[in-house]
């Protein structure tokens, strides 16, 4: 899989090959301040067959580049609505939705009733006004699951200090928010334990 980037310069247009999405931040962020302008990224996925000399217990290339741990999408800040222009394919895993149902919406389809609003609405602010923010708010999957969405949101500008992209992390913390919750009730336990133990 590769990751095509193009975008323009004083010089014209330019387009690059990247391998990964890390690469695709980096890119992002040192264009942004170097004069770049009107962006698009298309994803190119790679065959998923190996070549027949490759040793066997290699694992495949797409495991390499494009990790599911890590969820990742791209919104375009200068569109009515900001909608996303690319995730990746831990974005879709995280979320259920594959990459055509994403593209051109907001990232508002992953809010559902139980939601913060208080917590959108700093999302809301930050996003409109090209600042770095990390919360943690609840989202819903396509099956309609929970999960707790650490989110991270990374501001992308030109040289003129237009805001251009915003890049968004997302991290599933519900497993350690549960382990949390459970700590403080083993150590609640424990405190009123040893408060019996010393009457």
């Amino acid at each position: 899989m590769r990751i095509t980037l193009s975008y323009t310069m004083l010089t014209g247009r330019i387009e690059r090959q990247l391998d990964s999405e890390a690469e695709l931040v980096v890119a992002l962020r040192e264009l942004g301040g170097a004069g770049a302008s009107d962006f698009s990224v298309n994803l190119i996925d790679a065959p998923s067959a190996q070549p027949a000399a490759a040793p066997p217990q290699l694992p495949p290339p797409v495991r390499q580049i494009d990790p599911s741990s890590q969820s990742i999408s791209l919104v375009d800040a200068r569109r009515p609505d900001r909608p996303i222009i690319y995730v990746n394919r831990g974005f879709e895993f995280l979320t259920g939705y594959s990459r055509d149902e994403c593209m051109g919406r907001n990232c508002r389809f992953l809010q559902g009733p139980d939601t913060d609003r208080s917590t959108v609405d700093r999302i809301r602010h930050a996003s409109h006004h090209g600042e770095e923010l990390i919360v943690d708010l609840l989202n819903y999957r396509k099956n309609g699951t929970t999960f707790w969405n650490r989110l991270s949101l990374q501001p992308v500008r030109n040289a003129t200090g237009e805001l251009t992209h915003i890049i968004g992390i997302q991290s599933d913390i519900t497993h350690m928010l549960a382990l949390q919750e459970t700590m403080v009730e083993w150590a609640m336990d424990l405190g009123r334990g040893s408060g019996k133990g010393d009457a």
